[in-house]
């Protein structure tokens, strides 16, 4: 038994072999034939003679394209309904408080604005120069430490409120 193990096995084997290389006297079967052609030069060649791929696209102009500039359709519905709803809103509160409680406002005219904001700036100057007259080299003690910071609130303040009227666009007062 052990012998006839060994045969089968050994059968095994030679079914599964790949067939062996051929020698470089056999010619090649099915009618082959070497070539005389130089693979590396016909490529080479081919490669110079060949016209170059078409890469580049013709140059399209965005902003003639249909669309541009135009908010997309999404966004305009979304738009709307926030309109619509602020809408309501100001509507219940209108229903809510009344309409004529709340403040009434007036928009400022411009030479008044203007008027203003000379008047505030000449008081920040007065201000100022007051300020910067007082010793602040020393230690400040009580009452001059406590006039030195309501002065420099002050200046602050008015720094603010030019600033805020001088900003561009209309304002409103009750």
């Amino acid at each position: 038994m052990i012998d006839n193990e060994k045969v089968s096995t050994f059968k095994r084997a030679e079914i599964n072999r790949k067939p062996a290389v051929p020698s470089k006297e056999e010619k090649p079967i099915l009618g082959l034939s070497d070539t005389d052609k130089d693979f590396v030069m016909d490529n080479v060649v081919e490669a110079i003679t060949m016209l170059p791929p078409a890469v580049n696209k013709p140059y399209e102009d965005f902003m003639k394209v249909d669309g541009y500039g135009t908010a997309p359709k999404y966004l305009t519905k979304i738009k709307k309904n926030l309109h619509l709803e602020q809408e309501m809103i100001n509507e219940l509160t209108r229903q809510q408080f009344g309409r004529n409680e709340g403040p009434q406002l007036e928009r400022m005219d411009e030479e008044e604005r203007k008027n203003l904001i000379r008047k505030l700036k000449t008081k920040w100057d007065a201000l100022n120069t007051e300020y910067q007259k007082k010793s602040h080299c020393k230690i400040l003690e009580g009452s001059a430490l406590k006039l030195k910071e309501t002065q420099e609130c002050e200046l602050d303040q008015l720094k603010h409120d030019i600033m805020l009227l001088s900003q561009p666009g209309p304002i409103y007062i009750e």
